[in-house]
């Protein structure tokens, strides 16, 4: 009888135990949902949205610096934007499809398409940042400031090499041609066009292309009025600005006629790629004149104890090792070499 019993028991609690294990899986599979939707979400929130063509650039009347920086400051934005969307919808998918598949996109393939607009994400996401902190400063020395980010970022442009090309537009074609010849690529092409609501890779780039001439069309017919003296304005003001214009000038024409030695930053933005997203890239970095000096183990105190990490050093910068950070580099407060 009590064998008996005991059975039975085991049979009760073995029913007990799968309906409590039932539970649990559904309680698992609702954790694992809602972890998924959340990641969706978060995802979600950093596709960007797709610009509107027509409104990258806006020339109206500019009555004095403040509205100047206003819409500069609202044209990088937008700008910002449409590089985003070339990243998003367009390189990282034709990055992975060449890492997979090689045969049908090469990675030389792919450089020949878009150049160096990843790094040139980078680059205006850092000037949009700075301009952005603009608005905090009083309107007294805005103008200052907005002339120093000027000055500061206009040596980084030359990554526009290959952009600026007078063949840029025939070559894009001829590159889309070719790689358009294999089905499966023109499968890719076509849903990825379709995600940006009709603006096609051409059109963005078409647009990253004409960013140098974008911004002397701003700033030059405000210039231009100053000179003639119909609008008020500092003299060193004035001459700062040409400077500014003249060397955008100048730094398409040596685009253009491929003297801009531009190779080394693109490889120092090989190493940047190497840094921590939650430490800041000085501008200064991004400079044609800032270079990699070396890079190795230095032994540093810690605590009172030598610890030995991995060091960059730029001629103007010194970055470190994190282990904080996955071992990934950042740049160090007060970091600067004088």
């Amino acid at each position: 009888k009590e064998l008996t019993s005991l059975r039975t028991e085991t049979q009760e609690n073995r029913k007990k135990m799968k309906h409590f294990q039932h539970k649990l899986d559904r309680y698992d599979n609702a954790c694992k949902g809602r972890r998924l939707q959340s990641d969706l979400k978060r995802w979600s929130q950093t596709r960007p949205s797709i610009p509107d063509l027509h409104k990258l650039m806006p020339h109206d009347e500019l009555g004095d610096s403040q509205e100047l920086i206003k819409q500069f400051i609202e044209s990088e934005r937008l700008y910002l934007n449409c590089l985003e969307t070339v990243d998003y919808h367009f390189y990282q998918p034709m990055k992975m499809f060449a890492i997979f598949k090689n045969d049908i996109l090469s990675t030389k393939q792919l450089h020949a398409l878009f150049f160096n607009s990843p790094q040139l994400l980078v680059l205006h996401r850092l000037f949009y940042e700075q301009l952005a902190h603009l608005r905090y400063i009083p309107k007294d020395s805005r103008l200052e400031d907005f002339l120093v980010i000027l000055e500061r970022t206009a040596p980084s442009f030359s990554l526009y090499a290959g952009f600026q090309s007078e063949f840029f537009m025939q070559n894009l074609q001829r590159e889309l041609s070719q790689c358009q010849s294999k089905p499966q690529f023109s499968v890719l092409l076509d849903n990825l066009n379709q995600r940006c609501e009709g603006k096609t890779l051409v059109d963005l780039l078409r647009l990253i292309a004409g960013r140098l001439s974008e911004y002397q069309s701003l700033l030059s017919p405000f210039l231009e009025k100053r000179v003639k003296g119909t609008r008020g304005m500092k003299e060193g003001y004035i001459k700062r600005l040409q400077v500014i214009i003249r060397y955008l000038n100048s730094i398409q024409q040596d685009l253009l006629d491929e003297k801009c030695e531009w190779g080394c930053i693109v490889e120092k933005l090989k190493i940047l790629n190497k840094f921590s997203s939650d430490s800041p890239i000085p501008l200064e970095i991004f400079h044609p004149d800032t270079k990699i000096v070396k890079q190795g183990l230095v032994s540093i105190m810690v605590k009172n104890r030598e610890v030995q990490k991995q060091c960059i050093l730029f001629t103007t910068h010194i970055a470190l090792a994190d282990k904080a950070n996955d071992h990934r580099f950042v740049f160090t407060e007060d970091a600067m070499i004088s």
